[in-house]
C-alpha cells in the first residue's frame, strides 16, 4: 500500500513537471499506469488542475496535457514554437541514423543504437560525416568537438536529456530508444495535416535558417 501512494505521488508530480512515461524510460512508471485503476485515479487527480492523463495513439507512453486546451492558448502557442524548433534537428538525425544503417524504417520505441558502430560508419562515409557536421550547428545540439566521437557524444547527451533515448550500458556506450519517438511522429502528421509542412521540408531547412522561422 505505501508503494502505491509512493509510486502516486511520484508519478503525478512527474508528469506535472511534464516527464513522458514509456516501458522504456520509465517503466516502474509505466506499468503503474497500465493498470487502469491506476490510471483513472491519476487522471481524477490531474483533472482538479484542469490537467488530463493522455496516451499516445498507440499507447506506448502517458503524458500531461490540458483538459481545456482553448484555455491555454498562450501557453500553447509557445509549446507549438519549441516543437518547430527541435523537429528540425531531430529529423535531421533520424535521416542520418537510416542513412547510416542504411535502412527505411524510422528510429522506434525499443530501437537500439549503438554509438560505436554508427561513428564508425560516419567515419567512412564522408557524406553522413557533413550531415554530422550540420546536426551539430543546430543550437539543440550545438556542439564544439571537432572530431566524430565528440560530436555524436554531444548528440546522445541531449537525446537523454529530451528522454528520446535511455543509455542501457555506459561502457559499451549502448542506447534504446524511447516512445517519445512515436510523439515526434505524431507531432509531425499534426503540423503536416494543419501547417503543409512535410517531414521533408523539415529537414530541407538549414541550421543557419532557424532563427528566421
Amino acid at each position: 500500500m505505501e508503494n502505491e501512494i509512493a509510486n502516486f505521488s511520484n508519478i503525478t508530480t512527474a508528469l506535472i513537471q511534464g516527464v513522458f512515461i514509456c516501458q522504456y524510460s520509465h517503466p516502474n512508471f509505466y506499468n503503474f499506469l497500465q493498470k487502469e485503476h491506476n490510471a483513472k485515479e491519476v487522471g481524477h487527480y490531474l483533472n482538479k488542475m484542469d490537467l488530463s492523463l493522455s496516451k499516445l495513439n498507440q499507447g506506448e507512453a502517458y503524458y500531461c496535457s490540458y483538459q481545456h486546451p482553448q484555455q491555454h492558448s498562450s501557453e500553447l502557442k509557445l509549446q507549438f514554437k519549441m516543437i518547430i524548433e527541435t523537429l528540425r534537428p531531430l529529423v535531421s538525425f533520424l535521416t542520418l541514423i537510416q542513412q547510416a544503417n542504411n535502412e527505411d524504417d524510422v528510429i522506434r520505441a525499443g530501437y537500439i543504437l549503438r554509438l560505436t558502430d554508427i561513428q564508425s560508419r560516419i567515419e567512412n562515409n564522408q557524406i553522413l560525416a557533413r550531415k554530422l557536421n550540420k546536426i551539430v550547428e543546430y543550437s539543440l545540439f550545438k556542439s564544439q568537438s571537432s572530431d566524430i566521437n565528440g560530436k555524436l557524444k554531444q548528440l546522445f547527451k541531449k537525446l537523454i536529456e529530451l528522454e528520446y533515448v535511455v543509455q542501457t550500458n555506459q561502457t559499451k556506450q549502448i542506447y534504446q530508444a524511447t516512445a517519445k519517438w512515436s510523439l515526434l511522429q505524431e507531432q509531425i502528421e499534426f503540423i503536416n495535416d494543419r501547417e503543409k509542412l512535410s517531414l521533408e521540408t523539415i529537414n530541407d531547412v538549414q541550421p543557419e535558417q532557424e532563427e528566421l522561422l
